[in-house]
């Protein structure tokens, strides 16, 4: 030891990252969720409606170019770097759709009752 103190690092992994945009459109097909915040957001950043509902029920029903529009949504491109809002706006893809409206309002429910 040279008597200086080591060294420190801030060592995590952002495992909503690492989720592959074709299984995340698969879990989003047919789940009720609050997409308000999300295309808030994206609307707001990126100056256009991202009508994920929409897209989530052509790629649900088939309809050509559904998924690649999703991907478009969720995939960080060249055209976004360097615009920390443009990477928030498509990760808030995954904070708002790994919730079903159900679950958020079970949640919801367990919590007002947890508070009796």
């Amino acid at each position: 030891m040279n008597g200086r103190q080591p060294a420190l690092a801030d060592l995590h992994q952002h495992l909503l990252g690492s989720i592959h945009w074709q299984d995340f459109l698969q879990f989003l097909i047919n789940r009720p969720v609050d997409w308000s915040s999300y295309e808030s957001v994206f609307r707001g950043v990126y100056g256009e409606d991202p009508d994920i509902s929409r897209i989530l029920d052509g790629a649900g029903n088939g309809v050509p170019g559904s998924e690649e529009e999703f991907r478009r949504l969720f995939v960080f491109q060249d055209e976004d770097s360097g615009s920390f809002e443009r990477f928030q706006a498509k990760y808030n893809i995954l904070v708002s759709g790994r919730f079903s409206i159900d679950s958020a309002s079970r949640a919801s429910s367990i919590q007002s009752n947890a508070a009796l």
